[in-house]
């Protein structure tokens, strides 16, 4: 089986969304949670075998 574009853009996008979606994280004290939205996957209007993701995410930081 051969992998498109398509098939390509939409395992890093399932990627980057696991890695966010519900997760915490800790960095110099901070904490930061995510939440995902939504995503999707997009053609590029310039290329016919280019593709984008676009996510909305809600990011949340607690201080300490």
């Amino acid at each position: 089986m051969v992998e498109t574009a398509r098939d390509h853009a939409a395992r890093i996008n399932e990627a980057v969304v696991e890695a966010l979606q519900a997760h915490a994280y800790e960095v110099e004290g901070r904490h930061y949670k995510f939440i995902v939205r939504s995503s999707r996957l997009m053609m590029d209007a310039g290329e016919a075998d280019a593709w984008h993701a676009i996510s909305s995410v809600l990011a949340r930081v607690y201080n300490g």
